[in-house]
């Protein structure tokens, strides 16, 4: 069952479901949160030809952009991350829906990484490609990129069934918007193990 928004602000009151920075009242809408654009995002250097796992784990293929402002030219793609830090219950689901805003002035985010599983913590990685004719000026700390609407699982997972429990699972406490970042140390979000 997708919460509506007085059990969204429930769910922050007894920490079952967390940001940082903390969401203002007027982030949490009739049934989602408003997510801002943070400061990082990540691209490609050039047009590279590899496999997903190439891609993903060779850092040499990418360029980290830190930007107040950032200009998406039409076709191109790039990794950014919401501004909070996000921390989900065992008993919690979280989907990220692109704002239709944004949409309209062709901008397509989370194409196809919007389940945010129990026990997340850690930004969200948001991937951004501008399919429209026009370039569209990205503001860190100001645009809302997404809402996350919030679900609540039948029955709460244990701690060995959350996410972050397994290896495999990299985008846990992920403070950078690719996985490859986090296996060289870059994993300091605000929330320890």
């Amino acid at each position: 069952m997708v919460l509506s928004g007085p059990d969204i602000v429930k769910c922050i009151e007894e920490g079952r479901l967390g940001f940082n920075p903390p969401v203002p009242p007027t982030a949490v809408t009739q049934a989602a949160v408003d997510l801002k654009l943070g400061y990082q995002f990540c691209r490609f250097k050039d047009a590279p030809v590899g496999t997903v796992h190439e891609l993903l784990n060779d850092a040499l293929r990418w360029e980290a952009i830190e930007r107040e402002a950032l200009a998406v030219h039409p076709g191109d793609f790039l990794l950014a991350q919401t501004l909070e830090w996000v921390s989900l219950g065992p008993d919690l689901v979280g989907f990220l829906q692109g704002r239709s805003s944004w949409a309209r002035c062709g901008l397509m985010v989370s194409l196809g990484a919007d389940k945010i599983d129990a026990g997340f913590q850690g930004n969200i990685v948001l991937e951004i490609v501008n399919l429209g004719p026009a370039t569209v000026l990205l503001r860190p700390g100001f645009d809302h990129a997404v809402q996350l609407m919030i679900a609540r699982l039948s029955s709460a997972l244990s701690s060995d069934q959350c996410y972050g429990a397994r290896e495999s699972d990299i985008c846990q406490r992920q403070s950078v918007p690719l996985p490859i970042l986090r296996h060289q140390g870059e994993n300091n979000g605000p929330y320890k193990a």
